[in-house]
């Protein structure tokens, strides 16, 4: 938190905060590998930074996302959040997401149900597309995708309550989890990317799919709002 507070006061300053949070995120990384490699020494880890380091134990590896919402961070934007999960054998057995700015902790563990703050969450249970509220992955930053995005976040939009554009997808699908929101889609990111999120989704009794047959992008929502999501966004994303 001191790191981000620091950034936010680099915004208005004419040194500039990019390398400040590149740095930030290169120790947190470091801090978080090095705890959990004392706790769980056979363990392999899986970080943005280091990518690869597998441990004694081939079956059990931690998947490593010291800031989700990278962006967002670096401008001092309060919309990020921490998350580590366990994968054994290919499937996250236990999840972990914090996100600082509300001192909030989020935890799954399988077959034990999702909670945050101690207390148990779950995902929503309307089954209008009127009354759904949903967040979406930014935006391409340029060429010809940006234009074909704004048409079909604009298809979207016109049949939901509303949409948001918030920029870390752990913490848009953690907000799925907990019923603050009814839906999520990307259409680059992938399931396998987000462990945490996909464990803490489905303890909460959600489900997190890829978006198109051919693996690319993803959604999420509840388990009733989940076939309304996928038919709007199969015929409104690949329009």
């Amino acid at each position: 938190m001191r790191d981000f507070l620091e950034i936010r006061l680099l915004r208005g300053s004419i040194r500039g905060s990019d390398a400040y949070a590149r740095g930030a995120i290169e120790r947190t990384e470091a801090n978080i590998v090095d705890d959990l490699k004392r706790l769980t020494p056979h363990y392999g880890v899986r970080t943005p930074l280091r990518g690869d380091e597998p441990g004694a134990d081939p079956t059990r590896i931690w998947v490593i996302e010291p800031v989700d919402g990278v962006s967002n961070y670096a401008q001092g934007l309060s919309h990020w959040s921490m998350t580590m999960a366990l994968v054994h054998k290919s499937v996250p057995v236990l999840a972990v997401l914090f996100n600082p700015l509300e001192n909030e902790l989020i935890t799954a563990e399988t077959g034990m149900g999702s909670w945050s703050n101690n207390t148990r969450i779950r995902t929503s249970q309307k089954k209008r597309l009127s009354e759904f509220s949903v967040a979406a992955a930014p935006l391409p930053d340029h060429g010809d995708g940006v234009e074909v995005s704004l048409g079909r976040l604009q298809r979207v939009a016109s049949l939901v309550k509303n949409v948001r554009l918030f920029g870390s997808p752990s913490l848009d699908i953690a907000h799925v989890s907990c019923g603050r929101l009814d839906g999520y889609w990307s259409e680059t990111m992938i399931p396998s990317y987000l462990p945490a999120s996909a464990l803490i989704l489905a303890e909460a009794g959600g489900l997190i799919e890829p978006l198109l047959d051919n693996s690319e992008g993803l959604m999420a929502a509840s388990s009733t709002g989940y076939p309304l999501m996928a038919e709007l966004l199969h015929s409104h994303i690949k329009a």
